[in-house]
């Protein structure tokens, strides 16, 4: 059942049904847009609105109590021919089709070369198609422009995009942009920068037909007809690529809703780290792997722009996504949208650049004195090694390391020791440490190896110096693998008990079996009878800054100060 309406055309009262009003006014108002800017447009769009409420008043007359669609369509189409239009209004259809792309004539319905170009240039507009649109009517609108099929199309773009996403990242401008993250964020802008052919004017320039009377009415008509009644579906493989492409469309509905939800939950995860970040800095001191104590004492400006930036960063994309899913969004809205978002996306980026510099400076610094000893960089390895055996590092040049595993004369890999290794045997390394003893007699002793001659063991005390080289043995033999091979291992049972010497065995055995039986090179070495008077300090350790260092690499450990006598 349709409901009727009493209107007022011309002073005039008719019936139509809701249809019929629906045409007529959208007929109506076409003719007053399409008039409005021409000189007596305005009269022109008033004689045709008599002119309607004449036809009308005709079948009124005939005994039509109610007026339809079919009667307000076969008006349109009568008073759209041009023989129905007055004088002036055929001046204007012919000066237009003076224009037109589409002439009158067989010879000039192709244009070639350029012409033909210049012509669908001057024509033809760029629209976003409202009546066959599966997300925003970008596809739709170019194949309406082209003239082509818009399903071959979309299937067409589907293709191309999951080609694409197979492709390896290639580098364009500097830029690493993945092609469907292009084809994506290209048709993201086309959609914000295509306006929508809303208006009968605009639909007839997206499809590059001459803007006329006949032209108008029946599109004003076609528009009317698929709104009111159910389209004719499609019928063999284009209705299977149709149901493909609605399915698609359905998914990447779904993705852009669960993209918008995601954006606006990471908006809120970022205010409320803020927030908390704000009321206990002194517990959260991390915020984007940035550490903020630096950030808070040097840039809490920068650090609140860069806030504000990013959650509208993320926020605006959700708002723009739910919104245009659900409502129309105009062609300047979006522009200004999308111009808003880029400025907040390049505030976030150039601000996020900034303290990260800041944090990154901060983090070296720790980083830096985490590994600083007595004024020198190294590893925290090396570091906690010389902390344990108070080691000082008296000299420091070209020194690749001051420690080293895996070539301990027991074969154990794990145990570290001191060690150092240039190319160019230009190192120049001296580490010592001080012990306050008792009056007596001391001796130095310590297991040690060198590629070459120059390192020495060292001892300090009362002014005079003590000092021996140490053996070059290479990493191979040492007299520690060789006391362990001469060592008889049955002589060592019943020595203070049965434990001792199987764990004694076990030492000797591993020590033979270093480095495939080999050993590597280490050897023991002291310096004797050093003498203290009275209680005393005395320091010692190894160095290379002797005058005479040939040895690319060299290795310590077991390095002890023993009292040996009075």
């Amino acid at each position: 059942m349709k409901k009727n309406i009493t209107i007022n055309l011309c002073g005039r009262l008719f019936n139509i049904d809701e249809d019929a009003y629906e045409l007529l006014k959208n007929y109506m108002d076409t003719l007053h847009n399409y008039f409005k800017n021409q000189k007596g447009g305005e009269e022109i769009a008033n004689d045709i609105e008599e002119r309607i409420a004449e036809l009308l008043e005709e079948l009124k007359a005939k005994g039509t109590e109610a007026i339809n669609i079919e009667h307000i369509k076969d008006v349109i189409n009568r008073i759209g021919q041009p023989e129905q239009m007055d004088d002036n209004q055929e001046e204007m259809k012919e000066d237009y089709q003076e224009q037109a792309y589409f002439s009158t004539s067989e010879e000039e319905k192709t244009p070639r070369g350029i012409d033909k170009l210049k012509d669908f240039i001057k024509h033809k507009r760029f629209y976003r198609n409202p009546k066959d649109k599966m997300l925003a009517g970008v596809i739709s609108g170019f194949a309406s422009t082209f003239e082509v099929d818009v399903t071959i199309l979309r299937m067409i773009v589907v293709v191309v995009a999951i080609l694409a996403s197979a492709i390896r990242y290639p580098n364009f401008l500097f830029i690493n942009l993945h092609p469907l993250l292009f084809i994506i964020i290209t048709y993201c802008i086309l959609a914000a920068i295509m306006p929508e052919a809303e208006t009968p004017e605009q639909q007839l320039k997206m499809q590059g037909k001459p803007i006329n009377m006949s032209n108008l009415a029946n599109e004003v008509v076609q528009n009317v007809s698929e709104a009111t009644q159910k389209i004719k579906p499609a019928h063999g493989a284009k209705s299977i690529l149709n149901t493909i492409m609605k399915f698609l469309t359905g998914c990447m509905k779904a993705l852009l809703v669960i993209l918008a939800i995601g954006l606006f939950f990471m908006g809120a995860i970022i205010v409320v780290w803020t927030i908390l970040t704000y009321v206990t800095p002194n517990n959260i001191h991390h915020f984007f792997d940035w550490n903020t104590i630096p950030i808070f004492n040097e840039s809490l400006g920068t650090f609140n722009v860069f806030v504000v930036a990013i959650v509208m960063s993320l926020l605006i994309p959700a708002y723009v996504i739910i919104y245009c899913l659900t409502n129309r969004m105009s062609v300047m809205q979006r522009i200004s949208w999308l111009l808003i978002w880029l400025i907040a996306l390049a505030t976030s980026i150039m601000t996020g650049i900034t303290l990260t510099k800041i944090s990154d400076e901060y983090k070296y610094q720790k980083y830096y004195e985490s590994r600083l000893k007595d004024g020198v960089f190294m590893s925290e390895e090396d570091k906690e090694y010389l902390e344990l055996n108070n080691w000082k590092v008296v000299m420091c040049m070209n020194c690749d390391r001051f420690t080293a595993k895996g070539q301990h004369y027991s074969g154990d890999k794990e145990i570290q020791y001191l060690d150092d290794w240039e190319d160019r045997a230009r190192m120049r390394m001296k580490v010592e440490q001080s012990q306050i003893v008792e009056p007596g007699k001391y001796r130095l002793t310590a297991v040690v190896r060198a590629e070459n001659k120059g390192p020495i063991l060292y001892a300090k005390v009362h002014g005079r110096n003590y000092q021996i080289d140490f053996p070059i043995t290479g990493n191979e033999g040492g007299s520690v693998w060789e006391d362990a091979c001469n060592t008889n291992l049955n002589a060592i049972n019943g020595k203070k008990n049965d434990n001792d010497a199987t764990i004694r065995k076990t030492e000797i055995e591993n020590i033979r079996n270093a480095n495939d039986g080999k050993g590597f090179g280490w050897t023991r070495i002291a310096i004797e009878d050093i003498i203290v008077r009275g209680t005393a300090k005395v320091t010692f350790g190894i160095s290379t800054n002797t005058g005479k260092m040939r040895a690319k690499w060299f290795s310590a450990c077991d390095v002890e100060l023993e009292r040996i006598g009075d």
